[in-house]
């Protein structure tokens, strides 16, 4: 009893149970009822009580809306009313009918609306015809996830963690080629050093003002070197 069709179907069930009297009554019950649990519908209710003129009456009686059973259990063909007469079901307006119709109309009067009132694009002030609208990204309408099973978000889970496995060993095997060149590179930079200070040719100068004498072209060429290391090759 929790949807609008359901108020719907007990409108269209107790039209056919009641006699004359009672149906006019109960009808305006039963669509104040609806209107009271969903305002959303009270626009087409509204319009079907205004079209419905032969059954504007007050009730009779207080229905309970509880009690009654969901129109679908019953045979409304052969349902007889309180004055056990059958009534003619031929004459009778069909509820559905006149709410999902009143629903339709009222789609259509908004989208002729929405188009009557869009305004058309016209030639922008800059020139830039190319160029296109910006809107608000909460207004940009986004197509949803595709949602996955469970089976299929684990084996995506497990693919994803054996890419990331493999990129992982690819990325040291190349750190560690470049550790070793750098590594290679250090080793014959300090052996080239060694091998030249082996092969140098040094000559001490021990009198300090050749030095005062000498042309900034020769002190370029003066470099220093620990004479520790010399005296013990010379001995060696």
């Amino acid at each position: 009893m929790n949807n609008p069709m359901n108020q719907v179907n007990l409108i269209a069930l107790n039209i056919q149970r009641a006699n004359i009297d009672e149906c006019k009554g109960l009808i305006h019950l039963h669509i104040i009822k609806t209107i009271e649990l969903f305002p959303e519908l009270s626009t087409n209710l509204h319009e079907i009580i205004f079209n419905l003129e032969s059954i504007a009456v007050q009730p009779h009686e207080v229905y309970d809306v509880e009690s009654i059973p969901d129109i679908s259990m019953f045979d409304l063909e052969s349902v007889s009313v309180e004055s056990h007469e059958v009534y003619n079901f031929g004459s009778m307006p069909d509820i559905h009918a006149l709410i999902l119709d009143f629903m339709d109309a009222e789609t259509s009067t908004k989208q002729e609306k929405q188009r009557l009132n869009s305004i058309p694009k016209g030639k922008p002030k800059s020139g830039r015809t190319w160029k296109m609208n910006k809107g608000r990204f909460s207004a940009i309408s986004r197509p949803k996830s595709i949602k996955l099973s469970y089976e299929d978000r684990i084996k995506m889970k497990t693919d994803l963690n054996e890419t990331r496995t493999r990129e992982k060993q690819m990325w040291d095997v190349v750190n560690e080629k470049r550790d070793k060149l750098k590594q290679r590179q250090k080793e014959n930079k300090e052996r080239r050093l060694i091998n030249e200070r082996k092969g140098e040719v040094v000559q001490v100068i021990k009198n300090p003002t050749k030095i005062k004498r000498m042309k900034k072209k020769q002190l370029r060429s003066i470099q220093k070197r620990d004479l520790d290391k010399l005296k013990n090759k010379k001995s060696n």
